[in-house]
């Protein structure tokens, strides 16, 4: 009796050992398929947000290619427009730009061109040799620029700037609160708006202001100025070269009165003395 209890006993341990390694084994295949789909599907996931966000991409790439415009300089660019915002480049000879709209930028970088604005807050540039850039009627708030030879920038807006650093230069301002820039020999630079600034910077320039309580300013050697009853001349002398510039040995500032300084002469500092040399009528020579 004891020995069939025993055998009983032995062969019912052995059924729940082999049960429970079979159930175990199957659990554990169960969890690593889970984690194997887990995974893949996990990897389907990234594949499709990075597909969207490639879609994505190209959409505003797309949106934006139709919206703008690139072209090569070389290949001579027409307007380019965005709203109130208009840039035109040019970059071959005897080229015109003209009549732009607000907000804008015209730029020559070649010899004998033309660059014209009639809007409001805009840069015209010329880089080129015996090139014109003018910001004309309506030009508030406008720059005009020239760094080539033979040159005429010209702003007639208030709250303007024309700038010349190319030799025999003309730089004009019109209108109030403007300056009119030169930093060529050879040069002029005319402010005609009420309290506006005309500078000269470099050798034999001219600086002249014609507007109400405007200062004409001349730093280079033998440069002059002029300006209307009322206005005021900065003029300044310079010594001899000493291989490095033309040391600055004395300064002057003086109001046009009509009468000791009169509105029709040139005025030059020589000796620390404040002296006429020439009429606003001659010929400018350098």
């Amino acid at each position: 009796m004891e020995k069939l209890l025993l055998n009983g006993m032995n062969t019912f341990g052995s059924v729940v050992n082999t049960y429970t390694v079979k159930e175990f084994s199957f659990i554990l295949i169960v969890v690593a398929l889970f984690i194997i789909i887990c995974m893949i599907i996990n990897w389907f996931i990234r594949i499709i947000k990075g597909l969207e966000k490639l879609a994505q991409k190209e959409e505003r790439e797309a949106r934006l290619k139709k919206n703008s415009s690139s072209i090569p300089i070389d290949n001579l660019p027409e307007i380019i427009g965005l709203k109130d915002t208009t840039i035109v480049i040019k970059h071959k000879n005897d080229t015109t730009t003209s009549k732009l709209g607000y907000h804008s930028a015209a730029v020559n970088t070649a010899d004998n061109s033309i660059a014209e604005y009639e809007g409001l807050f805009c840069v015209i540039s010329n880089t080129g040799i015996e090139s014109l850039a003018i910001a004309a009627d309506k030009s508030s708030q406008c720059i005009a620029s020239n760094t080539g030879l033979k040159s005429v920038s010209e702003c007639k807006g208030n709250f303007s700037i024309a700038a010349n650093v190319g030799e025999y230069s003309v730089a004009r301002c019109s209108e109030q609160y403007s300056a009119a820039i030169n930093n060529a020999e050879y040069s002029i630079a005319v402010s005609t708006g009420d309290y506006s600034v005309a500078i000269a910077t470099s050798e034999r320039s001219f600086a002249k202001v014609e507007g109400k309580e405007s200062i004409a300013i001349v730093c280079g050697t033998r440069g002059r100025a002029n300006g209307k009853v009322g206005c005021w001349l900065i003029l300044t002398e310079r010594g001899e070269f000493n291989g490095r510039s033309y040391p600055l040995k004395d300064i002057k500032a003086i109001k046009v009165d009509g009468k000791k300084i009169k509105e029709t002469k040139w005025y030059r500092l020589i000796n620390g003395e404040i002296i006429e040399d020439g009429d606003i009528e001659d010929k400018i020579e350098p």
